[in-house]
């Protein structure tokens, strides 16, 4: 099972999230050793994720970055303050790529607050 998480952010804040990425059955960690973790930040679930509006982070790109060890699913992302300056609900959603299988992880809301 994918896990749904709705997520609260404050704008023009440097944020970071901490994530524990499960399989499906929702017990066993991904082994992240040789994977890439996207993070996507989407103005709507419908939004594709090549959309000019949508925030890409990655172990390849930069933005996330897998922690030890690696067989636990644990990895960090880092949010610059750049792309939470309008207050907003969004979607986000974390991709697991490995062994040339994409698997979503988690999704769900996220909340940018206005302070």
């Amino acid at each position: 099972m994918t896990a749904q998480i709705n997520l609260v952010l404050n704008e023009r804040n440097d944020e970071t999230i901490n994530l524990t990425l499960l399989q499906p059955d929702g017990i066993t960690p991904y082994d992240l050793t040789s994977a890439e973790v996207d993070f996507y930040i989407k103005p709507s679930a419908a939004s594709e994720d090549t959309d000019i509006d949508v925030i890409k982070l990655s172990t390849t790109g930069g933005g996330v970055v897998v922690t030890s060890p690696p067989t636990a699913g644990l990895a960090t992302v880092t949010i610059p303050t750049v792309d939470l300056q309008t207050p907003a609900t969004r979607f986000w959603r974390v991709d697991v790529i490995a062994g040339g299988q994409k698997k979503t992880a988690m999704f769900g809301l996220l909340q940018i607050n206005d302070l």
